[in-house]
């Protein structure tokens, strides 16, 4: 089965949560957990968090950190972090330490040891491109190491230079992330069900979203 297409969500489709706490009997562990950094970082306006292929694997590695060896690796180059706590089913104390893990606004990014891949942004198009990024650049990874043969990893100076121009790029993520852009057109690949909140006054609202063909 599939959820509604992105393009079809509206507001009055959301479920409302309080980011002081939960108000509907149904919010789950991991919507205690964005409520969490929600309330710690204002920067962090959407979060989204997958269990998707490769960005799992990663996580499931004894370093699950995402060198630059390409173009989109070198995206989350000093803009990732990786939670090596993992303590079982979401809650309030797995918020705490994911926002102290994000609190420096230059990372985005967390691969959550064990479990999956979580990100931030300031918008759910900016969002949305970075998580979609990520699993691409988590497959290219895991695919060089497949090959046992040594990798061609950037240089420092050339991964930040590379990262800074995807930060710049001129309406990317939204021309990318909006009905009619790439992710949204008929030969879209699926990518996964999405977790995600977004930070509105004192609530949030979460939505199940599913990208498909």
């Amino acid at each position: 089965e599939h959820g509604p297409h992105g393009r079809d969500i509206e507001r009055a489709d959301l479920g409302a949560i309080g980011i002081a706490g939960v108000v509907d009997e149904h919010v789950d562990a991991a919507h205690v957990r964005d409520g969490s950094i929600h309330r710690a970082l204002p920067h962090a306006r959407c979060v989204m968090h997958v269990h998707s292929i490769h960005a799992t694997v990663l996580a499931s590695l004894a370093d699950s950190r995402l060198p630059a060896i390409d173009q989109n690796t070198a995206m989350f180059h000093n803009r990732h972090v990786v939670d090596d706590h993992y303590g079982g089913m979401a809650f309030e104390e797995e918020g705490a330490r994911c926002a102290q893990l994000l609190s420096d606004p230059r990372i985005t990014t967390m691969v959550m040891g064990n479990h999956g891949v979580l990100v931030i942004g300031a918008t759910v198009a900016e969002t949305f491109n970075r998580l979609y990024y990520f699993e691409r650049a988590a497959e290219t990874y895991i695919r060089a190491l497949q090959t046992g043969r040594p990798l061609r990893v950037l240089p420092d100076a050339i991964a930040e230079k590379t990262a800074r121009e995807w930060e710049t790029y001129p309406g990317f993520a939204e021309r990318l992330a909006t009905p009619g852009g790439r992710f949204f057109s008929a030969g879209a690949p699926v990518l996964c069900l999405i977790g995600a909140t977004t930070a509105a006054g004192e609530d949030a609202f979460t939505a199940g979203l599913t990208f498909q063909n």
